[in-house]
């Protein structure tokens, strides 16, 4: 966390959402952190994943590698970029001891 602190993960599992265009975006082994307060998306996951993630002054657009589809164009605000989408169906398939993030 920017503070230095950590939370546990409490869960992992998949998550589904329709991005731009009705593109399906599945996100495997997503942690679940209750504690904190948005979501986090990690671009080296995205990009192993087969999508590219590309960053101009004010607007981060990620890509399918093999379609060329574009999932998502975001707006920037301040620091970071905001994705609106919600998540479709959301499944937690790990509940054990809590690990810090």
């Amino acid at each position: 966390m920017a503070n230095y602190d950590s939370t546990p993960i409490e869960g992992q599992g998949t998550v589904e959402f329709l991005a731009r265009n009705k593109l399906k975006i599945k996100l495997v082994d997503a942690l679940w952190v209750p504690k904190l307060q948005t979501n986090l998306l990690s671009v080296s996951k995205m990009t192993d994943h087969g999508f590219e993630v590309t960053f101009r002054k004010g607007e981060a657009t990620v890509t399918h590698s093999k379609t060329g589809d574009q999932a998502m164009v975001r707006k920037r605000d301040g620091d970071i970029y905001i994705i609106e989408e919600a998540a479709e169906k959301a499944t937690i398939v790990q509940v054990g001891a809590p690990h810090n993030f």
